[in-house]
């Protein structure tokens, strides 16, 4: 009988790692198999402790690709359903009920799950959340493209509609700790030698020429800026139409925000696409915060940190980039209130103060800025509200 689930990881040398990831998965009450494809230059017991964990491990050659790798994993697969996972990924338990109902539906061909990129290792409650397609059905239409950041060609999202099928928003969680510090650089040198070599056999990719230049500037390499200017003087071409070319237009936003005037655009152009493409992004809409603050636009500047703390209430923003979950919270609340100070709104201001002195982060500002408040009452002789 050929199981309902195939959960497959690519692995190399993730020997400690590969065992939680396993775990997350390995008590689903459904038929499943784990498939790990270990590397031909893995170097230590990854794959030793993968098969002691149950999981079959198959051999891939490494070939500079992760597309290829997937693909291969594709084909080894024998699940009705294939859920992707990363050495630093783990189902998170509370998302078990919600995947095996998934893999029951019969109209969609795939899910998308909500990745929570931890950025502290001792305090899993502090993530931000970020879309990712890692539930499909295993079929034969589906391939891979792309030496990395590799996705499906044709879309998932094209093929479900030629078949008359749904890509579905899901709700279940998967933790992800490779967004840590302490594990980035030499993910990011791997990352930029692949994206090298993919501009160089597919130049012209809009998406992976952003990677490469914000890759660059991670690891310190002035490079950076050349790449994101070639990338920007091609999306000065489409700052007018109604949608982006890319979804990493978001990223390459955020770097013409804090550099107007790159390839000639505009802090006006720049915002003006921010607000059309990705009015629910964050870290977008913090940027053009503080410039607002900065240019004296208090009140403008006080809409845009209010909708972020509406956004961080509700949930309801755009979940498509990892960004620092504060700006969401107590940062967004800090800044307003300055803000509400700046146009002499003082019983606001104060609102929004009194609970941030009970956080640790923003508790000396708080209560900085509470002094302010009670000294222009005194100056003023304005009654508290």
């Amino acid at each position: 009988m050929l199981p309902k689930l195939s959960v497959c990881i690519l692995a190399k040398d993730a020997e400690a790692e590969i065992g939680a990831a396993i775990r997350s998965v390995n008590d689903l009450p459904t038929d499943i198999e784990i498939i790990v494809a270990d590397d031909t230059h893995s170097t230590d017991d990854t794959s030793k402790i993968a098969a002691s964990l149950g999981a079959r491990v198959i051999t891939v050659l490494w070939q500079n690709d992760f597309a290829a790798a997937r693909n291969l994993m594709l084909d080894a697969a024998r699940g009705e359903w294939i859920f992707w996972l990363d050495t630093d990924e783990a189902l998170h338990p509370e998302s078990e009920a919600e995947l095996l109902s998934c893999i029951e539906t019969t109209d969609a061909l795939a899910f998308t799950v909500l990745r929570q990129d931890l950025i502290d290792a001792d305090r899993v409650e502090l993530f931000t959340l970020t879309t990712a397609l890692k539930l499909l059905r295993r079929r034969p239409e589906i391939r891979y493209a792309g030496r990395i950041h590799e996705r499906p060609d044709p879309s998932v999202y094209q093929l479900a509609c030629a078949l008359g099928m749904r890509v579905v928003e899901s709700s279940i969680a998967v933790q992800h700790w490779g967004y840590i510090a302490s594990h980035q650089v030499e993910k990011h040198r791997r990352n930029v030698a692949l994206l090298e070599l993919e501009l160089s056999e597919r130049p012209g990719q809009l998406y992976q020429q952003i990677e490469f230049g914000r890759t660059l500037l991670l690891l310190g390499d002035e490079r950076g800026h050349a790449v994101l200017l070639k990338a920007a003087e091609t999306l000065r071409n489409h700052l007018h139409e109604p949608a982006p070319p890319t979804p990493l237009a978001a990223l390459l936003l955020e770097y013409l925000l804090q550099k107007p005037g790159v390839a000639g655009i505009s802090s006006a152009d720049a915002e003006a696409a921010t607000m059309r493409w990705f009015p629910s992004s964050p870290p977008l809409l913090w940027f053009i915060a503080r410039r607002q603050f900065a240019d004296g636009d208090f009140e403008a500047a006080a809409a845009l940190l209010d909708r972020l703390v509406y956004l961080g209430e509700t949930g309801a923003y755009d979940a498509t980039g990892s960004f620092d979950p504060h700006i969401l919270g107590g940062d967004a609340r800090l800044n307003l209130a300055v803000t509400y100070l700046r146009l002499g709104r003082l019983d606001d201001a104060e609102k929004l103060l009194i609970p941030l002195t009970t956080q640790p982060r923003s508790a000396a500002a708080a209560v900085s800025n509470l002094k302010v408040v009670a000294s222009l009452r005194n100056r003023f002789s304005l009654p508290q509200g």
